[in-house]
């Protein structure tokens, strides 16, 4: 799976919205050098951290670094990503 597979997205429930990012637009070797992440090394979303992935997204969305701490992410088998908030039972 390459990091900009143009059929894979990277869905995001965040702020009362819910947002599909492709793959090919997110996983840019711009950002990941923002993270510190080689873009040569890196070939697939599973090569990234959720930590790396979630300071992605706070730089996607103009956030602070912490923006999506309480986030959780969940790697379909398909090679989708979905990005929630933490589920709260109770």
């Amino acid at each position: 799976m390459s990091l900009t597979s143009n059929d894979l997205v990277l869905h995001v429930r965040y702020d009362g919205k819910s947002t599909d990012i492709p793959f090919d637009e997110f996983f840019r070797s711009d950002r990941l050098d923002r993270v510190g992440v080689n873009s040569d090394k890196a070939t697939s979303a599973s090569d990234l951290t959720d930590t790396q992935i979630k300071h992605m997204l706070a730089s996607y969305f103009d956030k602070s670094s912490s923006e999506f701490d309480g986030y959780v992410l969940d790697r379909e088998e398909n090679g989708n990503i979905t990005c929630r908030p933490q589920a709260v039972f109770g």
